[in-house]
């Protein structure tokens, strides 16, 4: 599947096909929550805004410079479940 694939599936199918990717790490900052997962050859960011309502967003990219991100800030998002916070 390429990622023009992936976009022209319906949102069901998009979040399916997330859920099955593996993962590469997730992090909250600003009120976003960010997870990020391998779909075939590509990678898959999905973010959720917390606010009064919820606002989604997916972004897919196949730049390995991106993922960067995800070993800082994951550490720091485990901690804090850890911790409670």
């Amino acid at each position: 599947m390429t990622i023009q694939e992936f976009k022209e599936l319906d949102r069901t199918q998009q979040i399916m096909k997330f859920f099955g990717g593996v993962s590469i790490g997730k992090f909250e900052k600003d009120g976003i929550l960010t997870e990020c997962k391998q779909v075939e050859d590509f990678y898959v960011e999905y973010k959720i805004k917390l606010a009064d309502h919820y606002q989604l967003g997916m972004e897919c990219h196949k730049d390995i410079n991106l993922l960067d991100k995800y070993a800082h800030l994951q550490r720091n998002f485990q901690m804090d479940t850890r911790l409670g916070i």
